[in-house]
């Protein structure tokens, strides 16, 4: 039940919820004139009767002073014109029956003086004492139908039935009519104040509709006086602003349309509308619902990343230029020592010794390994720029190479290394 009220028109859920109101409403209304109708009429009864049962207790006394039930009998008969009068009875001092009157035989009084007010199903019993110079000679009982409350309820439901049916046949139409007009202002104010972003109805001439809170807080400008106003009026670039909304009627909707909102003071507010149009019950356009939301912050973020990467860019190019500059100097003293040292093995080779001839050998390696540590670094100044070379790389092999390189540098040292053999890694060797 609950699914198939979610799955219907909001027009309708607003029709049923009105017809359901009125219904409690009159049933509400209805319930309570019965009952109260019901008092009332119970109430009067008891009144005609207890009027009836003091007429003939007034009338009782010298029946009762001499004793004469025969009298009291005659004073009883005429009940019989009243056809409520189901039972009337006389009882005397003691409380003994002295004379009764029964319109049938199902119906009889009772043996014991009753007192008070009875109230059986649809029957009153009303008791009233027969007193003669303030001395109780005794009383007379009453016993009278009334419509029961079952009766009287069928027929207050059967016309507020009808009276239901005839509201229902002329309140639905009217319902159905003015809940457009009535409902659906109502329930758009709730949306779009809903939103925390400014967001605008715009009808087909452009001109603004409504607007919410979010609105008159990014313009400086109140509800009242920008409704009736040029939407595209409150932007840097009022033609685009137009261009947009002219859109959204051509296309039924835009996303991300980028505009930039002035605020009377004159701050600038970036925003991306998202907008689409609404229509009435019978499919016409209406108008525009834009949203626009906020991104100057994610403006003001870009150009920061900009201004960095601008920055970043300038201090990489500096780096390289002074690692080149560098590499460039390092390079002559580097060629002039590896020279020196090759002339020195040719030209003095039968003087020197194997450790001469080792020194000169580390030296010359040593010059060689520093050559390529200057272009590495070259490459590593130009990473930014050049493309990553991805290949398999033995990390096991590099491992040992370095190994090698420490050993020779301290061969007195004696280290214990263990390398596990084919670790490998996908990435730029240099």
């Amino acid at each position: 039940m609950k699914r198939r009220l979610n799955k219907l028109p909001i027009k309708t859920k607003i029709v049923i919820i009105s017809v359901l109101t009125c219904l409690v409403a009159l049933l509400l209304a209805g319930g309570v004139i019965a009952f109260y109708d019901n008092y009332l009429y119970q109430q009067r009864k008891l009144g005609e009767i207890s009027a009836q049962a003091e007429i003939i207790a007034s009338s009782m006394s010298a029946s009762l002073e001499f004793h004469d039930a025969k009298a009291a009998h005659d004073y009883l008969r005429p009940l019989e014109a009243n056809s409520q009068i189901l039972v009337g009875a006389v009882y005397d001092e003691k409380g003994r029956l002295f004379a009764s009157y029964s319109r049938d035989p199902e119906h009889k009084p009772p043996t014991v003086e009753p007192i008070g007010i009875e109230l059986k199903s649809a029957e009153f019993g009303v008791s009233r004492p027969v007193v003669q110079d303030e001395r109780k000679l005794g009383s007379v009982y009453l016993r009278s139908s009334i419509e029961s409350l079952s009766t009287r309820l069928t027929r207050y439901t059967g016309t507020f039935l009808l009276a239901m049916a005839i509201s229902l046949l002329i309140t639905l139409p009217i319902a159905m009519r003015l809940h457009y007009s009535i409902a659906n202002p109502v329930y758009a104010r709730s949306l779009i104040e809903a939103s925390q972003d400014p967001l605008v109805t715009i009808s087909t001439e452009g001109k603004i509709m409504d607007v919410n809170d979010a609105t008159t807080q990014a313009t400086g400008v109140s509800r009242e006086k920008l409704i009736g106003t040029d939407f595209s009026a409150y932007f840097t670039d009022p033609l685009k602003a137009r261009e947009g909304y002219r859109r959204v009627f051509e296309e039924g909707h835009v996303t991300d349309f980028p505009l930039t909102l002035q605020h009377v003071d004159g701050r600038m507010i970036d925003v991306l509308y998202n907008a689409s149009v609404y229509k009435d019950e019978h499919g016409r356009v209406l108008g525009v619902v834009a949203a626009a939301r906020d991104v100057t912050s994610q403006k003001a973020a870009e150009r920061e990343i900009q201004r960095r990467t601008a920055e970043l860019q300038a201090a990489n190019q500096e780096l390289e230029a002074f690692s080149y500059s560098v590499s460039h100097d390092l390079r002559a003293p580097l060629r002039a020592i590896d020279g020196f040292s090759l002339a020195l093995m040719e030209d003095f080779a039968d003087k020197l010794d194997d450790t001469a001839r080792n020194y000169l050998d580390r030296v010359r390696a040593a010059t060689q390994r520093m050559g390529l540590l200057i272009d590495d670094m070259l490459a590593l100044s130009r990473i930014t720029r050049a493309e990553m070379r991805r290949e398999t790389v033995n990390l096991s092999d590099m491992a040992k190479e370095v190994l090698a390189e420490l050993q020779k540098g301290e061969p007195n040292r004696k280290v214990e290394c263990k390398v596990q053999e084919g670790l490998q890694a996908e990435g730029d060797p240099h």
